[in-house]
């Protein structure tokens, strides 16, 4: 779970909402479009104890509290390959989960 301040909730439902329009302001567009077109890691391949999403979740997390758009490009900037896979993953799973929320019609 992701916590956030009072504070950040604006500024998150604006990165969520330009997320959603397609403007990953936080993404470099090639790797999003790279990490996105490959398949998920293999079930088996996952570690069954979750540690893998939770440390995604931290680096959104602490990328998150940064002030500025500048700053967490910067910390984007320093993790490695897997860790930004993991924390897009993450991201482009809390937009979904805003996408479907705002949704009114369900089946």
């Amino acid at each position: 779970m992701i916590t956030v301040t009072g504070k950040q909730v604006r500024e998150i439902e604006y990165l969520i909402h330009q997320s959603i329009q397609g403007h990953h302001v936080l993404f470099d567009p090639q790797a999003v479009k790279r990490i996105l077109e490959n398949r998920p890691p293999e079930p088996e391949k996952k570690r069954s104890d979750g540690s893998r999403q939770t440390a995604s979740e931290k680096h959104l997390e602490g990328m998150l509290e940064l002030p500025t758009l500048a700053q967490k490009r910067a910390f984007l900037e320093k993790l490695s390959p897997p860790e930004l896979e993991g924390l897009i993953r993450v991201w482009f799973n809390v937009v979904e989960n805003s996408l479907y929320q705002a949704s009114h019609e369900r089946h």
